[in-house]
């Protein structure tokens, strides 16, 4: 069932509860009905798996087969995960134009040597792990 009211539309579904939302169809502010995530939810998790160690012991498990029944593309998927955890993930090249040229970018003489800083700290952590 749906009532309209100004620039707000509620429905109440078959549980009964009362939604409220705005005329673009969202949820408005204030509404419980789209809570996201539970508050605490990575504490659990982190209590739960031995702060991720559970988690990486059963992904080696898969990649390396010793899970029973675990198919060639999960074994793949278990070694991508461990990798992006272990080293990151890979780098996104961004192509330029269609041609494939570098993308041109200018920056304002003042942040140069900030730049510099920047990309001198950020060559030497690379660099040096």
């Amino acid at each position: 069932m749906t009532k309209a009211s100004g620039n707000k539309t509620r429905t109440l579904p078959a549980d009964g509860k009362e939604t409220v939302r705005g005329s673009n169809g969202r949820f408005m502010p204030g509404n419980s009905a789209s809570s996201g995530r539970p508050k605490g939810l990575a504490k659990l998790v982190r209590a739960k798996t031995n702060d991720g160690g559970k988690l990486v012991e059963f992904f080696f498990d898969v990649f390396s087969g010793k899970e029973v029944d675990t198919k060639l593309d999960h074994r793949i998927e278990a070694g991508k995960w461990l990798a992006d955890r272990g080293w990151g993930k890979a780098a996104q090249i961004i192509a330029g134009d269609e041609d494939g040229g570098p993308i041109q970018f200018s920056v304002p003489p003042d942040l140069l040597p900030a730049v510099a800083e920047v990309t001198k700290f950020m060559l030497s952590q690379r660099f040096t792990e």
